[in-house]
């Protein structure tokens, strides 16, 4: 089990579904139209769109988006890239930054005035990156039982179950991740309050509060920049 402060920031995360939802759209755009640019517009003889469309789905961006991107095709000529920047938040906690972008000197500008505002500065190549691992994280509320979530989530290889509350946390490698998501698709679970492939820190870094409050400031004024994708933090 985990302890509270973890299931305290998914509460609060709750409350900023609909900001999350609409940064899902944009960011399964972007990977759709990535994987066409890089493989053509027939997810039939390109993987790695299908996976960039299972994606989307999984974080419940509709179909009928879906079907307007793939219509688009090729039209769309701008030329995005994925972009992994490393930081330091204030009081030395480490900050994963992934970005989609067409413009790589737009993004960097914006990272780094975020993080000189808030206290924080970026970081050498490597010297965060191996401070996580990459798993597939999902995060819902249900009133099927633990037993019930538990044994879906062994049978589809999980690697980390968590409860409290009728709110479950499972975790896959992040080859798995889609394949669990099917399967509690299938169970009757839709809605989640964290679905993606994260970057989980090895090892947590307890924080006291004025360091909390000043770390999701950052936070929030990165995953606020269009190109910024997911923020990663092993603050506890």
């Amino acid at each position: 089990m985990a302890g509270h402060s973890k299931w305290k920031n998914i509460q609060h995360r709750k409350g900023a579904q609909d900001k999350k939802r609409a940064k899902a759209f944009q960011i399964a755009s972007k990977e759709i139209q990535i994987a066409m640019q890089q493989g053509g517009t027939d997810p039939s003889n390109n993987a790695a769109l299908r996976t960039a469309i299972d994606k989307a789905k999984a974080s419940n961006v509709p179909k009928d988006n879906i079907q307007r991107l793939l219509d688009k095709g090729n039209k769309d000529k701008t030329s995005y890239q994925e972009i992994i920047y490393e930081a330091y938040a204030p009081g030395g906690i480490a900050l994963i930054i992934e970005c989609l972008t067409d413009n790589i000197n737009r993004t960097v500008s914006k990272v780094k005035a975020q993080l000189t505002k808030k206290g924080g500065t970026l970081a050498t190549s490597g010297s965060v990156l191996y401070l996580f691992e990459r798993k597939g994280q999902i995060i819902f509320e249900s009133d099927k039982t633990e037993d019930e979530l538990m044994e879906l989530a062994i049978n589809n290889d999980a690697t980390n179950f968590e409860s409290e509350n009728n709110m479950f946390i499972v975790e896959t490698e992040p080859k798995k991740w889609l394949d669990m998501v099917k399967a509690l698709n299938e169970f009757g679970i839709n809605e989640f309050l964290k679905n993606e492939i994260s970057r989980v820190p090895l090892s947590e870094v307890e924080i006291d509060d004025e360091k909390r409050a000043k770390l999701e400031i950052l936070i929030e004024s990165l995953e606020d920049i269009d190109d910024v994708s997911s923020v990663f933090s092993n603050a506890a």
